[in-house]
């Protein structure tokens, strides 16, 4: 689902489209982790965001980054 809401981003949608193209062959479903010792949030995003008027330069940054090691990994 993460995946396929970031096909709507103008910068990196087209990836994520390429992810989700069965013919490309590129998508690996994660493997399932049993354990959550809740040390941390998610280091992904949780949700579409093509970024807030509101946000510093430094948070867009570290959320496109992240954003972009998700499609990556």
């Amino acid at each position: 689902a993460i995946v396929q809401e970031q096909q709507g981003h103008p910068e990196w949608g087209i990836y994520a489209q390429r992810l989700l193209d069965p013919g490309a062959g590129l998508w690996r479903n994660p493997r399932g982790g049993g354990h959550d010792d809740k040390a941390h949030p998610p280091i992904h995003p949780t949700k579409f965001s093509a970024g807030e008027s509101g946000w510093s330069q430094d948070h867009r940054v570290r959320h496109d980054c992240l954003c972009l090691q998700l499609l990556l990994l």
